[in-house]
């Protein structure tokens, strides 16, 4: 059976700097783009490539993962290679067996619902079981929806529970599968992520974290950060271990991050500088033709997912309006009823009074 001979070696299909290995039969494995190569002899030929491993629905969760994830243990394990503490690998329910590693998945309609895990493994292999298409970003089971202003977006499930210890262990934050899954677990949990008022991106400082950032950002955008790492941070675990410094980095990250903006748009912000230049020949060419009371809406392209979303959340605010509406006519016919009621009241007692009177002036004459 052939062993890995090398790893963390860098991958030129998908950019990833330390996701591909190779065994003793020269066959090269990239664990972030699923890509197999043959690369014995000189000579290099892909073989066959992966759609998403995590993705598939052919396997069922094992009992031995299930039965690992049910046990809570009374001394849970940390990761300290990566810096993640005991009390963290608990809170996000995740396993620690030695070197490997279980990571629960559950159902994105039903978060108490587990439908699926992802295993690291010694050798860096990402083995999954159950029905990963259908789940919740990993973290999410314990961060219900709009529990806080940001949530954090990362690449992997150890820099999720990194960028949690970095935020005091306070503040939501969230994992998708990988870099090549990054986009359509982002989309699958649309209504979840936009829930929050921000939401920032922070993936693998590689060229297929970078890509991935960008694509998630634009999902996103109008409310989407992007975290702009330091040469010398692959990713959260790397800020984590930093120690004392590399908290402070996070925090300077953090509170630096740059809203997206797509290409082709200019922010009001980013203009400023050419507004108020005095070496146009006319304001109107200073300010590109903007007017005083003019208004123009430009709205992004977006995905049948998107539209779909858009389209029930209008549908939504116009029911809830409506509702309101109708609530507040009832409750005036209601107060109409009342004073109409009490009128008919006050005419009757004052009839009861008028009679009253001509009896006893009718009496007193008498007398």
């Amino acid at each position: 059976m052939a062993e890995w001979v090398n790893g963390k070696l860098s991958c030129e299909d998908c950019g990833s700097s330390d996701a591909r290995r190779v065994n003793t039969d020269d066959w090269s494995t990239c664990f972030s783009c699923n890509t197999r190569k043959f690369v014995g002899d000189g000579e290099t030929r892909v073989v066959d490539q992966v759609t998403d491993r995590a993705t598939a629905e052919d396997k069922s969760i094992s009992t031995h993962t299930l039965t690992a994830l049910a046990k809570v243990p009374a001394h849970p394990n940390g990761i300290p290679e990566r810096g993640i503490t005991p009390l963290t690998t608990q809170k996000f329910g995740v396993v620690v067996q030695g070197e490997s590693h279980i990571y629960p998945y559950y159902d994105k309609d039903d978060t108490t619902q587990l439908v699926g895990a992802k295993k690291r493994l010694p050798n860096k292999a990402f083995p999954s079981e159950g029905k990963m298409k259908d789940s919740a970003l990993f973290g999410q089971h314990i961060f219900p929806a709009n529990c806080n202003r940001n949530i954090v977006i990362t690449e992997g499930e150890c820099d999720a529970m990194a960028v949690f210890q970095l935020q005091g262990s306070k503040y939501p934050s969230v994992s998708v599968r990988s870099a090549t899954s990054a986009l359509s677990d982002c989309k699958r949990n649309y209504l979840y992520l936009d829930s929050f008022e921000s939401i920032i991106v922070y993936m693998d400082n590689d060229a297929a974290g970078k890509k991935a950032s960008l694509e998630i950002a634009d999902l996103f955008a109008g409310k989407s950060k992007v975290i702009n790492s330091p040469a010398h941070y692959k990713d959260a675990c790397d800020v984590l271990k930093d120690g004392a410094t590399g908290r402070e980095a996070w925090k300077t990250m953090f509170w630096q991050a740059e809203t997206y903006t797509p290409d082709g748009i200019i922010s009001g912000s980013s203009m400023w500088a050419e507004v108020s230049c005095t070496n146009a020949a006319t304001c109107d060419d200073a300010v590109r033709s903007v007017r005083p009371g003019s208004y123009t809406h430009l709205r992004a392209h977006e995905t049948r997912e998107e539209i779909v979303c858009r389209l029930l959340l209008e549908k939504k605010k116009k029911k809830k309006k409506k509702k309101k509406r109708k609530k507040k006519k009832k409750k005036i016919k209601k107060k109409k009823k009342i004073i109409k009621k009490e009128n008919i009241r006050n005419k009757k007692i004052n009839i009861r009074i008028k009679y009253a009177r001509i009896y006893t002036a009718s009496l007193i004459h008498k007398i």
